[in-house]
């Protein structure tokens, strides 16, 4: 999930649309398993698409008229946060100031490899450019199994840069960070299915 929505936000802003539509805060499930399952197909979506775990409490479900929704919020409690809580944060703390964004031409990143499934953004900030980087290379991958990746060359005149990969395990609360050093004008890196964000290190 975490996975998805920075690669939806990022295709988005690449695409001139500066809003989408992320489902909810927390899950909708009711706890009535037949309820549950009517559901589905009336939202169009999983009830547990939450970017918090839900606790039912099935305290005050309903209010008098007219409705005015506080009384809701009783019925169930947000829990933990999942990771895509934190992916949101990531990417609003890294691009959502961002002044333009171009969509880069993989050929230009692949080096040896084939420039297929590679994905790359650069988003104009007031302060440094951030890059967004992801490998999808089409094909489906079930817990347990580790998707491939490729090693991208991003032409990078500073001469390090950090990199931060977008949350996906739960309980992280922090992303991942790593200090790469350029070369030649060039930052070489291992680039996979989750989402990275590059930038000139301070």
């Amino acid at each position: 999930m975490a996975i998805g929505l920075v690669r939806k936000i990022v295709v988005s802003a690449g695409s001139g649309i500066l809003g989408i539509n992320l489902g909810n805060m927390e899950d909708w499930k009711t706890g009535i398993a037949a309820a549950d399952k009517a559901s589905v197909p009336m939202l169009g979506a999983s009830l547990f698409m939450g970017m918090t775990d839900t606790t039912i409490t099935n305290q005050e479900p309903g209010g008098k008229l007219p409705f005015t929704g506080h009384l809701w919020s009783k019925a169930r409690r947000a829990g933990d946060r999942r990771p895509v809580w934190y992916a949101l944060k990531l990417v609003n703390e890294k691009i959502s100031a961002f002044n333009s964004v171009e969509k880069l031409d993989p050929s230009s990143l692949s080096g040896q490899v084939s420039a297929i499934g590679i994905w790359a953004y650069r988003f104009e900030m007031p302060t440094v450019p951030v890059w967004v980087l992801w490998y999808d290379d089409g094909n489906l991958y079930l817990p347990g199994q580790t998707p491939p990746s490729v090693i991208v060359q991003l032409p990078f005149e500073a001469t390090s840069a950090l990199l931060t990969r977008t949350p996906t395990a739960i309980g992280q609360t922090a992303p991942e960070t790593q200090i790469l050093e350029a070369s030649g004008g060039i930052l070489s890196f291992d680039l996979g299915a989750t989402p990275v964000f590059i930038e000139a290190a301070q």
